[in-house]
């Protein structure tokens, strides 16, 4: 990997360079009711607790991303993030969309990161998701995680499991109102 780019989302990054962690939640509502909520991206700051805003951008064709297909893959979003008062943000693509049960994206600018939504059925409108997200970090910063599982503790079970519990909560309460 060319380290001086770090803009560079079409190289794999360093291995030292790549947080990655998962969390999974059992849902009490369907797997495609599951999908059909959190696909819609814009919705993503009522459940995730550190996210501020989620939009999707034009659809011109005017970067290397190019037209999403008809499924929504190629599709792009502006993600702003605040945590402990510093404000981060990305612009991200779809890269899988399979209906009821992945959704992938990837960022083209901004904080370097990828994510995996799996969500298996369980049979009697039940399912389990399964939220990961690698983010490519600054190498100092990349150490500091090394060196403490507690960040990476933090980062699944305040970020990423708050998220999947927050997640569930609004779509029950979005079920119940019907």
């Amino acid at each position: 990997m060319n380290e001086s780019n770090d803009d560079d989302m079409s190289v794999l990054p360093d291995s030292k360079r790549l947080i990655s962690e998962s969390a999974s939640i059992e849902l009490p509502f369907s797997s495609q009711t599951a999908y059909d909520a959190f696909s819609d991206l814009p919705r993503q700051p009522s459940w995730s607790p550190w996210l501020r805003s989620v939009s999707y951008l034009p659809d011109d064709g005017d970067d290397d991303v190019g037209i999403p297909d008809s499924n929504g893959v190629g599709r792009r979003s502006r993600w702003i993030l605040r945590v402990k008062g510093v404000t981060l943000g990305w612009r991200a693509v779809a890269t899988a969309l399979e209906r009821p049960g992945v959704i992938r994206w990837e960022s083209v600018s901004g904080v370097k990161n990828m994510g995996n939504v799996e969500i298996t059925p369980l049979g009697d409108h039940k399912c389990v998701m399964t939220l990961k997200m690698s983010v490519v970090v600054p190498r100092a910063l990349a150490l500091v995680f090394r060196k403490s599982r507690r960040i990476g503790v933090i980062f699944r079970e305040q970020f990423l499991m708050a998220t999947l519990v927050r997640f569930r909560a609004v779509v029950l309460e979005d079920l119940e109102g019907r």
